[in-house]
């Protein structure tokens, strides 16, 4: 059995089940769609995102779909409100995604700093591929207490862990700049720790 948040299901990309997306982010899709044509309209883009939901969550029978039917049921709510050129307009790219770097060092093993570094690298291209624009990197001090050791306290010790730091940070920016598409940036933020 899958519980589903807010009987909303999941979105599958590639491998991974995505949950927790809201209205703000259809929202913001269509809004991009908008712009990019020039049409003009504040209302239009939340009313939708809210209908697009309410769809999904009410009359929707699948416990996992793809980004493809919400963008077509996005395209249809569109068309229906007499807005045709942003349905045609609209790329849906992926909701806004979490990745928690301590439990990928905690599949990696402790020490073990190219399994993370793969996996990492894994997931990272495989989110940019869907489209990801704004990714949020949780867990750090985590990842670096499980790939380092936490009891360490040496000046040498905090040198390696600030070098290391930086490194995973790096690495998730460097990925994000070879996957910026278009005028399209991709915002990245840090969560040291949770």
């Amino acid at each position: 059995m899958v519980c589903l948040n807010d009987n909303i299901p999941l979105i599958r990309m590639g491998c991974f089940d995505i949950g927790c997306y809201d209205p703000k982010w259809i929202s913001s899709e269509i809004r991009h769609a908008a712009d990019q044509i020039g049409e003009v309209g504040e209302q239009f883009p939340g009313e939708v995102a809210e209908s697009v939901i309410g769809f999904l969550r009410e009359h929707c029978r699948e416990n996992v779909i793809s980004l493809d039917l919400i963008a077509e049921q996005i395209r249809c709510c569109l068309r229906a409100i007499g807005r045709p050129h942003v349905a045609e307009a609209l790329r849906l790219n992926a909701p806004p995604i979490y990745i928690h770097l301590g439990e990928l060092a905690s599949r990696a093993g402790s020490g073990f700093e190219l399994g993370f570094y793969a996996m990492y690298g894994n997931r990272l291209e495989l989110l940019f591929e869907y489209g990801v624009r704004v990714l949020t990197l949780g867990g750090l001090e985590d990842a670096l207490d499980r790939l380092l050791g936490s009891g360490q306290k040496s000046r040498r010790a905090r040198v390696c862990r600030d070098r290391m730091r930086g490194e995973m940070v790096d690495f998730a920016r460097q990925a994000a700049c070879l996957h910026a598409r278009d005028s399209q940036s991709i915002s990245l933020t840090v969560k040291h720790r949770g």
